[in-house]
């Protein structure tokens, strides 16, 4: 995540950039929280913005993975004991996540056994499927779009410059909602999100974009000015057949 006094590249996957003085609203957003079924009670969210630029969230899941032989990262959240969420495209080998540390591959280990795409609506979703649960604090999703000219925040492991490397460390910043008219990888329906002090790059891709404290959509593509967040909303039926969430 960077800056976006400087352009950002790429964008299919995408990073995240906190500016120094993001708007006070959205930098009190907080975590939001449904918690491990096992006897635990509902969580008090907690704040999401930790010394500015860096974050941590119990929910942060990086997903690793091997694609044409070569290791992958993206980014993405637990929802429930056993169910990570994270984009489509983000598919592949050998896949594991590391939940809950704001240090890549440092958290919980969990290894991935099913996965599973909307079969009856079209969008750039992933619902990965942990062979043993793992107790933390849930993200809950969103059932309708954030109003166009809002506030989201966005997190993720991704670049931290254009042509540069993932970051090491889980970072978060906000955009800004300018409609629903673009699409998603799969040519779903997307939140069209505009660079404003942050923008988000690659590796960012299945990152969670948070309003009011609950997911509402998840890094898919973009271009130097535009990311289209996948929404959550058209899917919320299937993610609670498939995870009961």
């Amino acid at each position: 995540m960077h800056r976006t006094a400087v352009a950002l590249g790429g964008a299919a996957a995408l990073a995240l950039t906190l500016a120094v003085g993001a708007q006070t609203a959205s930098a009190h957003q907080t975590t939001p929280g449904r918690t491990a079924p096992a006897g635990s009670s509902h969580v008090a969210a907690q704040p999401l913005i930790i010394g500015g630029q860096y974050d941590s969230a119990p929910w942060s899941a990086d997903v690793h993975y091997t694609k044409n032989g070569s290791g992958s990262i993206c980014s993405g959240a637990i929802i429930a004991a056993q169910w990570v969420l994270t984009a489509g495209h983000c598919s592949g080998d050998n896949e594991v996540v590391y939940v809950g540390n704001p240090e890549l591959k440092s958290g919980t280990e969990g290894q991935v056994d099913k996965k599973y795409t909307d079969p009856d609506t079209k969008g750039d979703l992933l619902l990965l499927h942990l062979s043993k649960p793992i107790t933390t604090t849930y993200l809950s999703l969103g059932s309708a779009n954030p109003p166009s000219g809002s506030t989201v925040q966005i997190w993720g492991w991704g670049d931290t410059k254009q042509g540069g490397t993932h970051s090491d460390r889980l970072k978060s910043g906000h955009m800004k909602v300018n409609g629903t008219n673009c699409s998603d990888l799969q040519g779903g329906p997307a939140l069209c999100l505009v660079k404003g002090p942050d923008m988000s790059a690659k590796g960012d891709s299945g990152g969670p974009a948070l309003y009011n404290g609950v997911e509402v959509g998840l890094d898919s593509k973009g271009d130097d000015t535009t990311k289209s967040y996948a929404e959550i909303a058209p899917h919320r039926s299937w993610i609670e057949k498939t995870a009961g969430v």
